[in-house]
């Protein structure tokens, strides 16, 4: 076996989140408080720490989907409490030296992981509640389709309209604000129905290429799926059940 589930979860979930953390304070130590923000913000690591997040998510989805509810709950309570403690008790010190913009770093980080659990289960879940109406309906179906491409191309559209964090200060435009958001819909939507969709097209490939190399040359066949989205997903009869 080229690569294992659970290689990919010890990478994602731990490796490379330390030695996101690990840069980030050797960054800040080594070029002062202001200095290092500008690196974390703009630099690697926060975006190796946020990609490690999303790809660990990716590795566990199964797992949080089948949690029992009151792990689930204890999970909830975690994330909503670091938040309190950082806002409302002046934020969580990890190390005396490192300024509070790290802090942030590392929160955003883990109430992502949170946030987005929650949304995962949330989806999953056949109850008809108010949050299940939110997150089921086809709108928020669709836009959850978009929302890589969304993240992609935001930074470039405002960058080109010439109202980033580098080229202008203070609140930007309401004609500028509508403009980038419907600029990048659209690119997202471009880029979600012409490259990601027939990239996912091949994803059955790829997985027997890669978790099961000898089973697939010994029977002599691979066989190409349709893309399975984020929202096409159904659950086992033991997540149904919780």
């Amino acid at each position: 076996m080229f690569f294992s589930i659970k290689t990919g979860r010890l990478v994602s979930g731990f490796i490379i989140p330390v030695i996101a953390i690990t840069f980030s304070v050797f960054i800040i130590l080594a070029t002062g408080y202001d200095e290092g923000g500008r690196w974390l913000y703009y630099g690697t690591p926060s975006r190796m720490l946020a990609l490690s997040v999303g790809c660990y998510l990716a590795f566990i989805e199964k797992d949080i989907i089948a949690m029992a509810k009151w792990k689930f709950a204890i999970l909830i309570a975690v994330g909503l409490g670091l938040f309190s403690v950082n806002v409302y008790l002046g934020g969580i010190r990890f190390l005396p030296d490192l300024p509070y913009y790290f802090r942030q770093y590392i929160l955003f980080a883990v109430l992502s992981f949170i946030i987005i659990s929650f949304m995962i289960r949330m989806n999953y879940s056949h109850g008809k509640g108010m949050v299940n109406l939110i997150f089921r309906n086809k709108l928020a179906t669709y836009m959850g389709q978009m929302i890589y491409g969304i993240y992609l191309f935001h930074y470039p559209v405002i960058y080109y309209l010439g109202y980033s964090d580098l080229q202008h200060s203070g609140p930007a435009p309401l004609w500028v604000c509508l403009s980038a958001l419907l600029i990048t819909i659209g690119f997202a939507m471009i880029s979600f129905h012409f490259i990601e969709s027939p990239l996912l097209s091949k994803r059955k490939w790829l997985e027997n290429k890669l978790f099961n190399p000898m089973e697939n040359k010994k029977n002599g066949q691979i066989n190409e799926t349709k893309p399975q989205h984020f929202f096409n997903y159904k659950p086992s009869a033991h997540s149904r059940q919780m």
